[in-house]
């Protein structure tokens, strides 16, 4: 015998409670999570990777994500033209941090790139030097266990729906592969983050990135051509 049911079919659950996690949530996760479906490599995040990369050029408006390295981590800057491709990707490590900030510093300047920088603990200095460098581009955003999911949702949803284009960078697309989440049955939330011994640097980084290009559309570089 088989029986199928889904959590619309439990009595305790109102329906209205998972129509919002369905709004919120990438589509197979809410099938595997609350419609009890099977989903072929379920635990990978984000989808179509293969057929989303390409060589993108910078455009009239850029936005960035810069995720800081801590320990053995990298410091990984990513900027987006205003269609949502990426034309710029770098990573650094085991460098002194005033080459590594400056670095950074001459890429924001360079694309006028209106940038999303985490700002805990180390990077609270990062943010500081980069906001006196490259000034009225830097944008703190503080990663916490609500702002997390929300920008990592919203990066997942884009490359399910196919709205932005990333570079053919094999670390990164390793990154992309790798990166899942566990969901917490009890909390009835879900952490994202790499396998252990994994780097999710890039990750990060664009999905800063991905969030700068939504909520800064007003601000960047902008070219006036005249008749």
């Amino acid at each position: 015998a088989y029986f199928h049911y889904s959590s619309y079919d439990n009595p305790m659950i109102d329906p209205r409670e998972l129509d919002e996690r369905k709004r919120s949530l990438p589509d197979h996760i809410f099938k595997q999570e609350y419609l009890a479906e099977f989903i072929d490599n379920a635990s990978g995040l984000f989808k179509n990777i293969n057929s989303l990369k390409g060589i993108y050029q910078p455009g009239d408006k850029a936005y960035a994500g810069l995720d800081i390295g801590r320990a053995d981590d990298y410091t990984v800057l990513t900027i987006l033209n205003e269609d949502g491709e990426m034309f710029y990707l770098n990573r650094w490590r085991h460098d002194e941090w005033n080459k590594i900030i400056d670095k950074v510093a001459d890429a924001i300047n360079r694309f006028k790139a209106v940038t999303l920088i985490e700002v805990n603990n180390q990077g609270d200095v990062f943010h500081e030097i980069l906001r006196d460098k490259c000034r009225g581009l830097i944008v703190p955003f503080t990663t916490t266990s609500k702002t997390k999911p929300v920008i990592i949702e919203d990066l997942a949803l884009s490359f399910e729906q196919s709205d932005i284009k990333i570079l053919d960078e094999q670390w990164l697309i390793d990154e992309l592969e790798n990166f899942t989440y566990i969901y917490s049955s009890h909390s009835r939330s879900v952490q994202y983050s790499a396998p252990d011994g994994l780097h999710d640097d890039g990750v990060m980084s664009l999905a800063l990135a991905w969030h700068c290009r939504k909520t800064q559309k007003n601000k960047g570089k902008y070219h006036v051509i005249r008749a």
